[in-house]
């Protein structure tokens, strides 16, 4: 196990559906971290998944009650034009 992964008992990943939020997932649960992804579009894991529907922040917040670390990565991607929808 990693040194400093192994200091993390639940990890808090928001945005955690898309490539980099899966990879970092499986990288953590595989060293025997907590992992809570909060998605939009949550998918099926060995992991805790939490839907957020992008306007109440009950449920999703719940999630980060003793989380020992949170990585947001939730956002639209940046390969895109500039328009007043981006």
């Amino acid at each position: 196990m990693d040194q400093g992964v192994s200091r993390l008992g639940r990890v808090v990943l928001l945005g955690g559906s898309g490539q980099i939020g899966q990879t970092l997932a499986r990288h953590f649960h595989d060293q025997g971290v907590e992992v809570i992804s909060v998605s939009r579009t949550p998918h099926p894991a060995p992991w805790t998944t939490v839907a957020w529907d992008g306007k109440t922040v009950e449920r999703w917040t719940k999630s980060l009650e003793g989380a020992d670390a949170v990585i947001n990565l939730a956002g639209s991607s940046i390969n895109t034009r500039f328009t007043p929808e981006h």
